[in-house]
């Protein structure tokens, strides 16, 4: 018999995986940019053409990127599947993060939700955390968008999985314990800031005896050896460590200070309050009371989780703190991340253990709650409205590729910095840098145009879509 519970649970996921769809039909239909991940696909399609791995956005330079494991998931999908790639991408990624949650809801339920009376069933937990991911719109945006987090956050989850089971196992240890090694050296891999991960979790061990001192160097042996290839390659980097110097941390404090009181508002999409007004992110305080009960609780179950738990959380908001330039920050939360889970199980272990003073109050919270967002929603909802829009709608990509029809733009040579990947995605053509001006040669076959959003008075504009500018060079 087909019970409701089980109608229930199949239509979340359903709901889950057509969000997923959603997003990926705005990328292609180009009502939404994939960004960063226009880079990594340019660096794939290099991979196949050229052998090599510098990205093919920027003509003429060799620029490459540390974070480069989803161009290499990306080349054997675009080899076998050819312009359908982007298909069997997000099957590929839909059916990842199934997994992953299924295996942490299962580890969940054996270990710190074992005497639950609400999480007590796996399949609770997992609808419960499929739709803390499926419900935060930029993760869903930038994973169907193939940045890296599409990856490292499933190998994350899979990684706290991993790292419950080795807690709890006594014959296995060894085994799961080069399994962690593996899962947390690919996250990184993924993304650099995952080294935040990686030193907690093998930290962690340390801490609680679970790792002695010479597997401790051993772990560290291959971070070392990256971090010496990262800054002795670093000039050819998309990004590199001149990026942020301590300078920089002093002049912008207050508003690192911000991001990072922001960051613990990613469950339930609640960052964007202080993104719409920064009055609203005293609204975060609460979470923040709540997830300090709930670091108190976990000690109290499960010491090595809750060191873990709080080295990834404090490691990761001061890894952005220190290293992550303020004007980086044009995805407003795509730093904090890697803190989703962990908050999303520190909120669960908060309903769990006051599951029955929730029981009795439940529909008056629900009411006062309901109410509060309406009286929120009325005040700020356009604030709100515009910031969600500016973030998830805002691009260029419909106003290029109308300029590229009218121009025939992809036979000629592109100048561009702040276009060069709507440009990519719309032409599959690199464009050289708009300091390269001083090199041209107007007598050759083709013509010399430079696309931006900046003004230029030394051209001539030959023409504009709202604020993308075109301006003819040889004339």
């Amino acid at each position: 018999m087909f019970t409701s519970s089980r109608f229930f649970y199949f239509s979340i996921i359903a709901t889950s995986v057509s969000s997923i769809f959603l997003f990926s039909w705005l990328n292609f239909n180009l009502l939404t940019s994939p960004n960063d991940g226009i880079l990594y696909y340019s660096i794939a399609l290099n991979i196949i053409e050229n052998f090599s791995l510098n990205s093919l956005m920027f003509k003429d330079n060799l620029i490459y990127t540390p974070q480069i494991g989803i161009s290499f998931i990306l080349v054997p999908l675009i080899i076998l599947f050819g312009e359908s790639w982007y298909i069997f991408f997000i099957i590929l990624i839909s059916l990842f993060w199934l997994y992953s949650l299924k295996d942490l809801s299962r580890t969940l339920e054996l270990t710190i939700f074992n005497k639950s009376s609400l999480f007590y069933d796996k399949e609770i937990i997992f609808i419960f955390l499929l739709l803390i991911c499926t419900t935060s719109i930029m993760l869903v945006r930038i994973s169907t968008s193939f940045y890296n987090e599409s990856f490292s956050i499933p190998l994350q989850i899979l990684l706290i999985s991993k790292f419950l089971i080795f807690n709890l196992e006594s014959d296995k240890k060894n085994s799961t314990f080069l399994f962690l090694l593996l899962l947390s050296f690919l996250g990184v891999l993924f993304r650099l800031q995952f080294l935040v991960i990686y030193l907690a979790l093998f930290f962690t061990l340390f801490f609680h005896k679970q790792l002695k001192l010479n597997r401790l160097i051993l772990t560290i042996v291959p971070i070392l050896a990256y971090s010496f290839l990262f800054y002795s390659l670093e000039s050819n980097f998309h990004v590199n460590s001149s990026t942020s110097d301590i300078g920089s941390i002093f002049s912008e404090i207050n508003t690192k200070i911000f991001y990072s009181l922001n960051s613990f508002g990613i469950l339930f999409n609640f960052y964007f309050l202080g993104l719409a007004n920064k009055f609203l992110i005293l609204f975060i305080f609460p979470l923040i009371f709540l997830f300090l009960l709930s670091l108190k609780i976990l000690r109290k179950r499960d010491r090595k989780t809750f060191t873990f738990f709080l080295l990834i959380i404090m490691g990761n908001i001061l890894f952005v703190f220190l290293f992550i330039p303020v004007s980086f920050f044009d995805d407003p939360i795509r730093y904090y991340w890697h803190q989703l889970i962990p908050l999303a199980v520190l909120f669960m272990i908060f309903l769990d253990h006051y599951s029955l003073f929730i029981e009795k109050i439940y529909k008056k919270v629900i009411i006062l709650f309901l109410s509060f967002l309406f009286l929120l929603g009325s005040y700020f909802y356009q604030d709100i409205f515009n910031r969600i829009e500016k973030s998830v709608l805002s691009n260029n990509l419909k106003n290029i590729e109308t300029l590229n029809e009218k121009w025939n733009l992809s036979n000629q040579l592109i100048y561009s910095d702040d276009l060069r990947r709507e440009y990519f995605w719309i032409a599959n053509k690199g464009t050289k840098s708009i300091n390269n001006l001083s090199d041209i040669n107007c007598d050759v076959d083709f013509l010399h145009y430079i696309l931006t959003k900046d003004e230029f008075k030394n051209y001539v504009e030959i023409d504009r879509i709202q604020n993308v500018r075109l301006y003819t060079i040889c004339f």
